[in-house]
């Protein structure tokens, strides 16, 4: 809720925000893991075109047709489906910052930069080790 001046009352805005942490924790590292495998995609892409690129210069046209087909298809798809699950995930970030602004009765606009601002100081190192224990 804003003051009676009409700023933001950052300390309980913070309150709010660190009731949501396990939320904005549990997104945020999925961005990160999804982010490395947009990442992975991009690379495994750029490797496929490159390899069309070189059959092109030797004139290997049959060989540039099959690498459409088959790899360069191929890993488009894969990054097509890695940066759905990024996208998946940034609205879910995006739907537990509207949950914080229902809570603190205040606009999207106004709370998306204090959260963004929280998560930049967290460590999801210890979390991402509990993750990984958790899905073996």
């Amino acid at each position: 809720m804003a003051k009676s001046d009409g700023t933001v009352d950052e300390v309980r805005l913070r309150k709010i925000i660190e009731s949501f942490a396990e939320s904005l924790d549990e997104v945020q590292l999925q961005l990160v893991i999804q982010s490395a495998g947009v990442a992975q995609a991009i690379d495994a892409l750029r490797k496929a075109l490159d390899k069309t690129e070189r059959c092109l210069r030797g004139g290997k046209y049959e060989e540039v047709a099959n690498l459409g087909y088959r790899d360069v298809s191929s890993e488009f798809i894969f990054l097509q489906r890695t940066m759905g699950a990024i996208n998946e995930d940034a609205m879910q970030r995006s739907s537990v910052i509207s949950d914080i602004c229902r809570e603190a009765k205040l606009a999207y606009e106004v709370v998306e930069p204090h959260v963004m601002k929280w998560l930049e100081g967290r460590d999801l190192s210890s979390k991402t080790t509990r993750k990984f224990k958790n899905d073996a």
